[in-house]
């Protein structure tokens, strides 16, 4: 939760919200221990980026690897109307959550949401796709590298259609512009 909470106050779309239910203070006998039906009124927590918060993170372009960076430079020497923005929304699945690398915006509205597979452990591979599987939405577009063995790791990457973008060495950003076009029409 330390690192949950910083961290979503980042990501600038959508609402963490969680019910909170007292609980008895420590010296209180068993006899008194707060049940379902005491009468305590149950609150709601919220966390966005707008509740007037501020993280000690610092926001804007931090980058988890050069291939990351690297694309983001390469994206904004583009000629589009479609932005790149990083890590600024977060995709529930039940019993998790991911946030993506970036999201492609444009200004009429449409988004598509990109996230990079790098070199990674099978292991980790798996646990990835699983989550994007669980996940559900067909507006991700999966950068991945070539040199993955996906196959060795388990993940059935026809799942996944179109919208996969494969790439060698550096990721271009106008393979994954062209997939974000086919996927918004």
């Amino acid at each position: 939760m330390a690192k949950l909470f910083p961290a979503r106050l980042h990501v600038t779309t959508g609402t963490l919200r969680a019910g909170l239910k007292p609980r008895p203070f420590e010296d209180e006998s068993e006899s008194t221990r707060v049940r379902e039906d005491d009468g305590r009124a149950s609150e709601t927590f919220a966390l966005d980026a707008k509740c007037g918060l501020v993280s000690h993170y610092k926001p804007g372009q931090d980058f988890d690897s050069i291939l990351e960076e690297a694309f983001a430079a390469r994206w904004e020497k583009l000629d589009t109307p479609w932005t790149l923005e990083r890590e600024v929304d977060l995709v529930p699945v039940p019993g998790s959550a991911i946030i993506p690398d970036f999201r492609v915006a444009h200004p009429d509205g449409r988004s598509v949401l990109v996230e990079i597979v790098g070199f990674w452990r099978p292991e980790y591979l798996r646990k990835k796709f699983a989550l994007l599987r669980k996940a559900g939405r067909r507006d991700i577009v999966l950068a991945v590298s070539e040199r993955l063995n996906l196959e060795a790791a388990g993940v059935n990457v026809e799942e996944f259609g179109d919208r996969i973008v494969w790439f060698k060495g550096k990721l271009e950003p106008k393979a994954v512009l062209e997939c974000v076009e086919k996927i918004c029409g």
